[in-house]
């Protein structure tokens, strides 16, 4: 069986290069959103993304590794938000998911620690809640995804 890959679905795919903060993990079966500070992209942090540039696209992981990490200097390709749709596994440490979370709100929260690392959506009461749920899906076997956009006026300016 394939792996199922995170990141945009729909969409232009519009975006530009820009440079990360060093030691940043990006997992390839997690969310890759950020948001960009002093000209430097960094992952959006659990409960505190109150804005987000836009989705990641890293390079090939890590020798060994199921991710990637960012060193000082590193440029990647930045999708910004927009209409584009994006999906990512999700936290259900609030609640279940269901068809009953399209059109909702999630956040972003981290789970794990360095290589091991995974953002994903969190559903139920959360602190900042900058993305809106169009759709989920239930039945990939061992994944519990949902595609979702980045809410309006969640989206960081961009250049």
């Amino acid at each position: 069986m394939a792996e199922l890959r995170m990141g945009l679905r729909e969409g232009t795919g519009k975006g530009k290069e820009y440079e990360l903060s060093p030691t940043q993990y990006y997992h390839r079966r997690g969310g890759h959103f950020v948001q960009v500070a002093n000209g430097l992209a960094s992952l959006c942090a659990s409960g505190f993304c109150t804005q987000v540039m836009g989705w990641v696209e890293t390079p090939k992981d890590t020798s060994g590794k199921d991710s990637w990490v960012s060193s000082s200097g590193d440029k990647c390709f930045v999708t910004y938000c927009g209409d584009n749709v994006f999906v990512m596994p999700v936290n259900e440490g609030n609640a279940s998911l269901s068809t009953s979370y399209i059109g909702k709100g999630a956040g972003i929260v981290n789970t794990g620690a360095t290589h091991a690392m995974i953002q994903k959506a969190k559903l139920g009461a959360v602190t900042a809640s900058p993305l809106s749920i169009v759709d989920v899906d239930t039945t990939t076997s061992g994944a519990r995804l949902v595609f979702v956009k980045v809410k309006p006026g969640k989206i960081q300016a961009n250049g």
